[in-house]
């Protein structure tokens, strides 16, 4: 075993030299943690100028550990420092980040642990699995662990989610297991298109979750399970018991704006649900009521009187643009094209403002062209197809178009084709609005 890992090591190539094979417990787990898939998922959710002046900062003390410049007691008060903000800003990370980092103790606890976690990198990582999953058969490393990394490994596109879930079962075995493993398996069975399986996962993650929160998002889990599955009043029942949870937990801290901003999620998806079963008006009422909260939110003497820990002004704005892109949906099916296309204009207008001072985000530039094939339908909106498009092939070419919306990108395409030879109206008439 150990001539194999070292085999392993010997190919391996991390990049912080500084960090050697006798790398500390605390320095290991620190860096697994910061360079979890989950962190910069964390990192793109928040937006925040500070977390990516961190992110920077850490990545210089990493050239500079790597030459000699720096210590790695540095880097790992560095990535200490990195996930504490994003924790303080994302309380979904914070439940992540301090389960993750459970689990990873457990491996950093052994010399072999240890060093398998400092050579932890994109390309590589199943073959690192590989070797976790010999030390797990000697049970120096935990199943749930073993469950954990291959969980991160997958949102890296190096684990099958079959392979994950197969994990996920050894892991719980005869016991209960934590309402979010029941969470994480839930979520991996509907990525394969398991929905009884994710269900049953989901129903049971909320039946044992051990404290409000966890019931929350087993119950939020619960209800976007449903919807997939078609039962719809259900979903509604599940989100709006979430929403009396989240309810509960703002007014106890009438100060976190998170737990604030975590009603008006709640409320979006109870107007989705009321808008595909055709009730607009409550739709509205809903979308209406989440975009008085998040505006509130983001205003400025808001964010000062609030706690520094919560969501980034940048996230608030950008809650305001889905709300605003939600409500004017409403209108325009409501048949007023004048308040949809205001909606619409401001939705654009925050979307552009949040992209271009964050150019690196996939998710603040899909805002854009998603706000722009709103627009595109109304003649005097002054937006067409080709711009659709071109905002469209700008990702494409930046490699960072979701695989998902390759589609919506040949049907930008095709429109654009249409709109050079027929009237813009048969054209504009042709509208079907790529999911949010």
């Amino acid at each position: 075993m150990r001539a194999l890992i070292g085999a392993a090591l010997a190919m391996a190539v991390w990049s912080l030299p500084a960090y050697a094979h006798d790398i500390g417990a605390a320095d290991a787990v620190a860096l697994t943690v910061a360079s979890a898939a989950e962190t910069e998922a964390a990192e793109e959710r928040v937006a925040d100028p500070n977390i990516r002046g961190l992110r920077r900062s850490v990545e210089r003390l990493s050239s500079a550990a790597a030459s000699g410049r720096a210590a790695p007691v540095e880097l790992t008060a560095a990535y200490e420092q990195l996930v504490a903000q994003l924790a303080a800003r994302d309380a979904d990370y914070a439940r992540f980040a301090a389960g993750f980092r459970a689990q990873v103790e457990t491996i950093a606890a052994t010399a072999e642990g240890r060093a398998l976690l400092a050579q932890r990198r994109p390309g590589g990582l199943r073959t690192q699995r590989a070797l976790l999953r010999e030390l797990a058969a000697t049970h120096a490393v935990s199943p749930r662990a073993l469950a954990a990394i291959a969980l991160d490994d997958r949102a890296r596109g190096e684990a099958a989610s079959e392979e994950v879930i197969a994990l996920y079962a050894d892991a719980i075995g005869p016991d209960p297991g934590a309402s979010s493993d029941w969470l994480d398996l839930s979520r991996l069975h509907a990525d394969v298109g398991d929905l009884p399986a994710a269900h049953r996962a989901a129903e049971r993650a909320a039946e044992i979750a051990d404290d409000e929160q966890d019931r929350l998002a087993a119950l939020h889990q619960l209800g976007d399970t449903l919807v997939a599955e078609g039962d719809l009043v259900s979903a509604r029942a599940r989100f709006e018991q979430s929403l009396a949870i989240a309810q509960r937990l703002a007014a106890a801290d009438a100060r976190s704006a998170q737990l604030q901003r975590s009603i008006s999620v709640r409320l979006i998806r109870i107007g989705d649900v009321l808008l595909a079963q055709g009730d607009l008006a409550g739709a509205r009422a809903r979308y209406d009521e989440s975009l008085a909260i998040v505006r509130r939110l983001a205003a400025a003497d808001t964010i000062e009187r609030l706690t520094a820990a919560g969501p980034s002004p940048a996230r608030l704005q950008r809650d305001v643009s889905v709300s605003l892109g939600k409500i004017g949906d409403v209108l325009l099916y409501e048949g007023d094209c004048a308040g949809a296309r205001a909606r619409f204009e401001e939705s654009l207008a925050i979307a552009q403002r949040l992209a271009a001072a964050n150019p690196a985000s996939a998710a603040l530039q899909r805002d854009v062209w998603l706000s722009l094939w709103r627009l595109q339908r109304f003649p005097e909106s002054g937006v067409t197809w080709a711009r659709v498009a071109a905002a469209m092939e700008g990702m494409d070419r930046g490699g960072v178009l979701a695989g998902a919306d390759r589609r919506w990108l040949e049907q930008a395409r095709a429109n654009a084709a249409h709109e050079r030879s027929m009237p813009l109206s048969a054209v504009r008439q042709s509208h079907t609005l790529p999911a949010a």
